[in-house]
């Protein structure tokens, strides 16, 4: 668990660290979206490559972003293999894609939270959704939700690490078969749900307690502005998109 990079925040001074969290908001999205419209070799190795960069100039350590793939990286072989199988014409080039999928999509997902801390993210997600107003979308709680739920991640991580360690120091054994480990799984989970639904017992008694309405208008400490970093990020991103269609819509693809 300790390998979980997911949700917690590596400080730095890299470029990535210092552009508009609205922003990387937005370039994460449409990587997402580059990631599914790259249906060839040459798509992925230009999504790959541009994922690569930005993980460079984002100053973090490329084990810490490669870390958040281990959790994942059994399903998304199973789920290759059964592609492959299931695919007799063009199931290697079918398996590839969706494996690159897989891993690009959790390393990107990583990547932003990483560089980004969690109220940042929730600033960003609500001036990036301030237009959902409108129509009564309530965004000031979406915002705040996904800021409590990335809070939550590794204290989450750090207290099932906690319970695994003290279950394990009181004789509790996690191998053996399939029914013996989930009954030593649920010894686990149950703390941790109590200790979870403890925690945001008491992180709703604190913020009524500093008064806190859903109702008023936010301020900001700090207010976010637009510097050389973002034109730049905007230009470097806007500039690998659009390779990244012309090479979805090029006729030998």
């Amino acid at each position: 668990m300790r390998d979980v990079t997911f949700g917690r925040y590596y400080p730095s001074r890299g470029p990535l660290h210092e552009t508009s969290a609205s922003l990387k908001l937005l370039f994460f999205a449409l990587y997402i979206v580059s990631i599914f419209i790259s249906k060839t070799y040459t798509g992925l190795a230009v999504c790959t490559a541009f994922l690569l960069i930005c993980i460079f100039i984002s100053r973090v350590p490329l084990g810490r972003v490669l870390r958040s793939f281990r959790s994942i990286i059994i399903i998304a072989l199973v789920s290759s293999v059964i592609v492959y199988l299931t695919h007799p014409q063009d199931g290697a080039l079918a398996a590839v894609v969706l494996f690159v999928r897989l891993i690009s999509a959790v390393c990107v997902s990583a990547l932003l939270t990483l560089t980004t801390t969690p109220s940042e993210i929730a600033d960003g997600l609500e001036k990036s959704l301030s237009f959902l107003r409108f129509i009564h979308v309530p965004v000031r709680d979406i915002a705040l939700s996904v800021s409590i739920t990335l809070h939550f991640v590794p204290v989450l991580q750090e207290e099932a690490e906690k319970i695994y360690c003290a279950q394990k120091a009181r004789g509790a054994s996690f191998s053996g078969s399939l029914s013996h480990k989930a009954s030593t799984v649920v010894a686990v989970l149950v703390p941790l749900f109590s200790s979870a639904f403890r925690r945001a017992g008491e992180l709703a008694d604190s913020m009524e307690s500093r008064c806190y309405d859903y109702a008023c208008e936010r301020t900001a400490f700090h207010e976010s502005r637009f510097t050389s970093y973002d034109v730049l990020a905007g230009l470097l991103f806007a500039a690998y998109f659009l390779f990244t269609i012309c090479v979805r819509l090029m006729p030998w693809q």
